[in-house]
């Protein structure tokens, strides 16, 4: 069985399709620097819901959860939610409908758990 070796990135092959790029250089440039900062915003949720978790809800301080919460949830200037991104926007944050017919937080993902608010 004969083995071979591949380099993960092949800069010969990335400087041939940067020649067909170079017309759009703006627009690719634009891209690619919008696709890391979505890959490092993405980090922000976990890191946020590591705050909920260790000081918020550890320390029962509810008021602070709820400004959290809002922050993850925050529409952007000029374009409000609309009714399918605002419920895909609470069920991905662990929010779930309930009684009282609004959404509440559980202490689980489990459908008998204790309601945190």
């Amino acid at each position: 069985m004969k083995l071979y070796i591949i380099d993960i990135f092949d800069f010969k092959l990335f400087s041939k399709l940067m020649f067909y790029v170079k017309p759009y250089k703006n627009i690719y440039y634009f891209v690619m620097i919008a696709a890391i900062l979505v890959s490092a915003f993405s980090t922000l949720t976990p890191y946020l819901l590591k705050i909920i978790i260790d000081e918020s809800i550890r320390f029962k301080d509810f008021d602070g959860m709820v400004i959290i919460i809002t922050m993850m949830l925050f529409a952007p200037k000029d374009r409000p939610y609309g009714g399918y991104e605002l419920l895909q926007a609470l069920l991905s944050n662990g929010l779930r409908y309930g009684d009282q017919q609004i959404f509440h937080y559980y202490q689980s993902q489990q459908p008998d758990s204790g309601v945190l608010f």
